[in-house]
């Protein structure tokens, strides 16, 4: 094969695989998103940082430590926001307690009150992922159909490391980011628990170490926690069912298309398939005068039930103003 035939070949292949590509970086919020092919999902290739949902209406943000533990609608944070105890493990390239340097590199956290939320958190188009949707991640890194229905940080082998970035994480502990979806350590936004002493631990805990995603799935008892995904604490992906008052990060993932249904979208013709959403060219129409069944029929009848009423007028105009191939008639 000479130069020119694999030169075709080359950019054939490009141009098929990119025609084959649905993963386009969505725009929402006034950001543009990097996106990631993972096997059949496109997701996120960074954390979502929204501060509205998709409907125009605004997230709270801002919570006290008391109204963010106590709250049962969506909310969202900055790692670090305001004077709230801070702890970050992060390599040097970002402190993580800095609000502005935490947000533009780890997006905002969010409880999943704000995932629950039917308004939507994610652009058009995209949803926060299911636990099944991780699964399948999961399963197309290598982690087993079992090992990925597990609960705990033992699932799998190098799946976790696969999907960590290779910056921002402490102690030498960098991913491989196999993938590109770039998981970095954001921590999480922690509760602040009575009985203990203030503050538990710290209320943002965990930069530098780990990264936690939530998943949009109640967890084995609904409303006793939902499922999320946390990577660092070691090689493989933990899942567990946490406190709806935890804030973590999310990962949009794209929503399937929903493909067409093919038939005659005609209402007047005699193989009017109501199902159908897009028209094949399969329409067939009786002969002018007659219906379907070759039954003569008298001029203006268009509901075709033997006489001329207001019902015949009011169905024309209806139609009045639109093109054939609009009603779905043949020309």
């Amino acid at each position: 094969m000479n130069l020119f035939k694999l030169f075709t070949v080359a950019v054939l292949l490009t141009v098929t695989n990119i025609a084959k590509s649905q993963c386009v970086s969505p725009t929402f919020d006034n950001y543009t998103y990097n996106v990631v092919e993972i096997g059949n999902q496109c997701w996120f290739a960074e954390n979502l940082r929204t501060v509205i949902y998709s409907n125009g209406d605004t997230i709270p943000t801002n919570l006290s430590i008391n109204d963010w533990t106590t709250t049962f609608v969506g909310a969202s944070s900055v790692y670090g926001q305001g004077f709230i105890s801070c702890q970050s493990f992060n390599a040097a390239e970002v402190n993580a307690c800095n609000e502005t340097a935490s947000l533009s590199e780890y997006g905002r956290l969010y409880n999943w009150y704000s995932i629950e939320d039917n308004r939507g958190l994610c652009p058009n188009g995209w949803h926060v992922p299911s636990d099944e949707d991780f699964m399948t991640l999961e399963m197309t890194l290598g982690m087993s159909e079992f090992e990925a229905n597990s609960v705990g940080s033992l699932r799998g082998t190098d799946e976790g490391t696969k999907l960590k970035s290779t910056i921002y994480w402490a102690s030498n502990n960098d991913g491989t980011d196999d993938y590109g979806f770039t998981a970095y350590p954001a921590g999480l936004r922690n509760i602040y628990e009575a009985d203990l002493q203030y503050p538990p631990n710290w209320i943002f805990d965990g930069s530098g170490v780990i990264g936690t995603f939530w998943s949009s799935s109640y967890g084995p008892i609904e409303g006793a926690g939902a499922w999320n995904r946390t990577v660092g604490v070691s090689t493989t992906v933990s899942r567990d069912a946490v406190n709806e008052n935890l804030g973590y990060s999310v990962r949009c993932i794209q929503s399937p298309s929903i493909p067409s249904v093919l038939g005659c979208t005609g209402v007047m013709a005699c193989n009017y398939d109501p199902a159908a959403d897009e028209n094949d060219g399969s329409c067939e129409y009786p002969q002018y005068g007659y219906d379907c069944e070759c039954n003569q029929i008298c001029w203006g009848d268009f509901t075709g039930d033997g006489s001329r009423t207001v019902d015949d007028l009011l169905l024309f105009l209806s139609a009045y103003g639109q093109t054939c191939q609009e009603l779905g008639l043949s020309d």
